[in-house]
């Protein structure tokens, strides 16, 4: 896996305001019991979930402290999961470690090499982008986290490297 350096020459940005409120974001620690963030899922305030991992994508995964049922459940509620990382500028976009991997493939999304800061802003403007969508009609409700993974995974100001397939 190649890393593609974002563009950063100076091109016009479409500025389209707007952050979403909602979100929660917690900061894993060794023993953190999953089962305390299940009720703040299912209130209807609740738009999205950021899990700041304790290093590049690592998301407890084994036993009771497994994360992977609580991101399938967030999942099911239609409400996107990413995950960032404690640590500054650290890679969360391709993984080697199985716990980040199981966190991906049970739903979470990945922020690349964002900093945490900038990940949790792009996630705030990114719900609120997709939710004006769906409330418009351009997007149907159910492809709401589909729609917020496509932008998180694109570059729009510069704030993450792009990982490409090495051929």
């Amino acid at each position: 896996m190649a890393v593609q350096k974002a563009n950063r020459d100076h091109k016009a940005i479409d500025l389209r305001g707007g952050f979403s409120d909602g979100v929660l974001q917690l900061s894993l620690i060794p023993g953190l019991e999953p089962e305390l963030l299940s009720n703040c899922l299912t209130d209807n305030t609740c738009k999205g979930v950021i899990l700041q991992s304790f290093g590049a994508g690592n998301v407890p995964n084994d036993g009771e402290f497994s994360f992977e049922g609580i991101i399938r459940e967030a999942a099911a509620l239609n409400k996107p999961v990413i995950i960032t990382s404690q640590f500054p500028a650290n890679e969360t976009l391709h993984t080697a470690y199985e716990p980040g991997r199981a966190a991906i493939e049970a739903g979470a999304i990945p922020t690349g090499n964002m900093t945490a800061a900038c990940a949790v802003a792009k996630f705030r403007w990114v719900l609120a982008q997709v939710d004006k969508m769906i409330s418009e009609g351009s997007i149907p409700p159910e492809g709401r986290i589909n729609k917020v993974r496509e932008m998180m995974a694109t570059v729009y100001v510069g704030e993450m490297d792009v990982a490409t397939e090495q051929h």
